[in-house]
């Protein structure tokens, strides 16, 4: 009877060995043969229980082909570290908001808070200003302000400047975690799974594979049972009012600890492609392709954006600056990311009607960063469709400073 049980014993010890070093294998072939096992920003952050995500601390990586240098402290903010005690004559300055403010596809020195720090410090004579990148990638109004209280406020901010949306504005049915919660909703993580994971998850490229393929497979699956209904639920990430709300306790807070508030717009790019524009050899030809659409308009058979943005190409090629401004406008209303740009516009709209009510500054760089785009003055606007790129970060530090100057929030 007992040799029974040690033999099965010492067959299941063999079992989990050889499944142990199995396991090895794999984990070492992933890492020899450097298979990505994720996309690059899951390197950027790590499971919390109070802030659902965060900024994973004490990382220094270059991502996006060796170009992108990304550094987060030991206080869980980008770049250089700071010291919690502010220095003597120092003005320190905490930009809150998501991977825009982050700075997602852009190198440490080349985001909008790094610009401004220089310039903020190359015209004063006796103070030393501190801009801090608080941005954190995927982070929402809600779970904003939950790390101000907690993790900023330690830090004694004078000015905090807050740009929240493009993650408050998501509607809830797309996401399998969300499980038809709000962010508000969301229950609080394990504390075990967040150890777990938080340990593994830089550690193991298998556990990150696993992972990833486990959370893509639910993701689908539910998109799929989700597109079969035929009414989906309107609900938002985070409601309008709970939106508001969120914006009105951090001007709040602001006021209770004696700092000053800016609101913050960051813009979403359009749909101006090189790719997509029509070429011409001549202005005949390009004629004809205005009366190609605009008979296809008419008889209302099509209603695609690419039609729209052709004819803004014709027109801006025979000169006339404001028809082709009107028709890329219109195609901006049919694109297929629209839906989304213009839920974030509304979030966006919803965060002027507070800053106005509450007379907090509120800076609003889109109509400049259509121009930019629009004349196709400089490639680097943007990273991606939803992030602003180098030269892009920098009109954004740019305009910060100038409302710095125009409000006279500085010392």
């Amino acid at each position: 009877m007992k040799k029974r049980i040690y033999k099965k014993l010492f067959l299941l010890l063999f079992a989990l060995l050889i499944f142990i070093i199995l396991l090895g294998m794999i984990e070492f072939s992933l890492r020899v043969l450097n298979i990505p096992t994720l996309p690059p920003y899951f390197h950027i952050f790590e499971w919390d229980q109070y802030l659902f995500h965060r900024n994973r601390k004490n990382i220094d990586i270059i991502l996006f082909g060796n170009k992108v240098g990304v550094t987060i402290n030991s206080n869980g903010f980008r770049y250089r570290n700071i010291n919690i005690k502010k220095p003597k004559r120092a003005l320190r300055i905490c930009c809150l908001g998501d991977s825009i403010t982050f700075g997602y596809g852009v190198d440490n020195k080349d985001t909008f808070s790094s610009i401004l720090e220089k310039k903020l410090n190359k015209i004063s004579q006796k103070t030393k200003y501190e801009v801090i990148n608080c941005g954190v990638i995927g982070q929402c109004s809600y779970f904003g302000l939950k790390m101000f209280k907690k993790e900023i406020l330690p830090f004694k901010p004078d000015i905090i400047i807050v740009s929240y949306a493009l993650n408050d504005n998501g509607l809830v049915w797309k996401w399998a975690d969300m499980k038809g919660c709000s962010y508000e909703e969301l229950p609080k993580r394990l504390k075990l799974a967040v150890a777990v994971r938080n340990y593994l998850f830089p550690r193991s490229n298998l556990y990150r594979l696993i992972s990833r393929s486990l959370y893509n497979l639910r993701q689908n699956i539910h998109i799929y049972f989700q597109l079969k209904k035929e009414v989906r639920s309107p609900k938002r990430l985070t409601s309008r009012s709970d939106y508001k709300n969120n914006l009105k306790s951090f001007i709040r807070l602001a006021e209770k600890h004696n700092m000053k508030i800016i609101f913050f717009f960051a813009p979403v790019q359009t749909i101006w492609s090189e790719e997509k524009k029509l070429k011409f050899s001549s202005k005949s030809e390009c004629l004809d392709k205005i009366k190609e659409i605009e008979l296809k308009l008419s008889s209302q058979e099509s209603t695609n954006y690419l039609d729209y943005f052709h004819l803004g190409n014709c027109y801006q090629y025979l000169g006339k600056k404001d028809s082709s401004k009107e028709y890329y406008y219109e195609a901006i209303n049919y694109e297929p990311s629209s839906i989304y740009r213009k839920g974030a516009l509304e979030f966006y709209s919803l965060m002027k009607e507070v800053a106005q009510s509450e007379n907090i500054p509120f800076v609003d760089v889109n109509d400049i960063f259509f121009k930019e785009e629009y004349y196709n003055i400089n490639k680097n606007l943007f990273f991606d469709i939803y992030h602003a790129g180098e030269y892009g970060h920098k009109i954004i530090g740019n305009e910060l400073f100038k409302t710095l100057l125009n409000y006279k929030l500085m010392d």
